[in-house]
């Protein structure tokens, strides 16, 4: 699982139309060049975690691609010209063990329940980009 913040955890993801586009587009983009499976996504106001799945070892020239592009665009966009992301290392969490995985499960809010219902209902309202709100194949062109 991957989770990167805004600088100085500003709200430069604040859900629009257009940054909802660009997260996807820049996300889909990087996972088809580097080979990634991307499990599951949610864009909040000044971060995000990804969960992907990379067969072939390619993560961190993924984070590199995926965080770059979306950087520029969103600096583009704003107007902006200095750094997007924290200066902070990444955080990269491998789900393995029970105890990760225990937590993993809490944050599904597991697969059945009121957990997952509360969790369906935060998707609902909320108009960020998650990975309920956008299903993407990479059969075709992607468009920005």
């Amino acid at each position: 699982m991957i989770t990167r913040r805004c600088t100085q955890r500003q709200f430069l993801m604040r859900p629009d139309r257009e940054t909802n586009n660009a997260f996807i587009y820049c996300l889909a983009v990087a996972a088809a060049k580097f080979g990634i499976r991307v499990l599951f996504t949610a864009a909040m106001s000044n971060h995000h975690h990804t969960g992907i799945y990379d067969p072939d070892g390619c993560y961190p020239a993924f984070i590199e691609h995926f965080h770059k592009l979306f950087a520029k665009c969103q600096n583009a966009l704003r107007g902006r010209w200095e750094n997007f992301w924290s200066s902070e290392q990444t955080s990269v969490v491998r789900l393995v063990d029970p105890q990760r995985r225990r937590r993993q499960d809490d944050l599904r809010g597991h697969q059945s329940g009121e957990g997952s219902l509360l969790i369906l209902l935060l998707l609902v309202d909320w108009a960020g980009m998650t990975a309920a709100a956008a299903p993407v194949s990479l059969g075709g062109a992607l468009i920005a």
